[in-house]
């Protein structure tokens, strides 16, 4: 595989971790009562980064085939997992382990090699 693709695909796992910093966003605006200030300044955010993440996103696209970048959007579980453990501290079990394992024989079975 030449160096671009290798690029590519970093960028493409980048643009994915920016949409799970969203789903971590979103879920600690979940902490704040509905409306109010706090509430309403980190929707706010979210939405932003979400914007964000659609621009980066029609990016990737451009690099990337559609077929491999949605296979690959799977991952976020994985960064989901990830992140999960470093920022809310949730536990990573054996059933994690797995469920991540199996996301990524996914993403290597039905992307095509290149």
């Amino acid at each position: 595989m030449k160096l671009s693709k290798y690029k590519d695909y970093l960028f493409l796992h980048g643009v994915l971790l920016v949409y799970v910093v969203c789903m971590f966003l979103e879920k600690y605006n979940g902490r704040f009562e509905f409306l109010s200030p706090d509430f309403i300044f980190f929707y706010i955010i979210v939405v932003g980064v979400l914007g964000i993440y659609a621009l980066l996103w029609q990016q990737a696209l451009k690099r990337i085939d559609l077929n491999v970048a949605y296979a690959n959007k799977s991952a976020t579980v994985i960064w989901g997992i990830i992140l999960g453990a470093l920022i809310f501290q949730e536990p990573i079990t054996i059933a994690t382990i797995i469920e991540a394992v199996l996301v990524f024989i996914g993403i290597i079975l039905v992307v095509p090699n290149e």
